[in-house]
């Protein structure tokens, strides 16, 4: 699983961090992002990026609400501790 936060604006302005960008994550967590500009940062990024998608999975909508109970409930359960995660 990916998680980063990262973008890359006209293959210049980077930006890479742990910043999730929800009213939650600015109020309570301790996030930092760094931000880079230059073609060559933005050409690593971008190639990564398409390096990233070519091993995801899609998430399908149909699949997706046909999931079982128990992902169900593991999920509910997980989201009882997000103000820690």
């Amino acid at each position: 699983m990916l998680h980063a936060k990262t973008a890359v604006i006209d293959g210049i302005w980077c930006t890479v961090g742990s910043s999730n960008l929800d009213y939650f994550s600015f109020l309570h967590d301790d996030e930092a992002n760094a931000t880079i500009v230059g073609r060559d940062f933005g050409e690593q990024m971008e190639d990564l990026f398409q390096i990233d998608l070519s091993h995801a999975q899609p998430i399908e909508l149909g699949k997706w609400k046909r999931r079982s109970a128990w992902e169900r409930i593991k999920e509910r359960f997980v989201s009882l501790f997000k103000y820690w995660m």
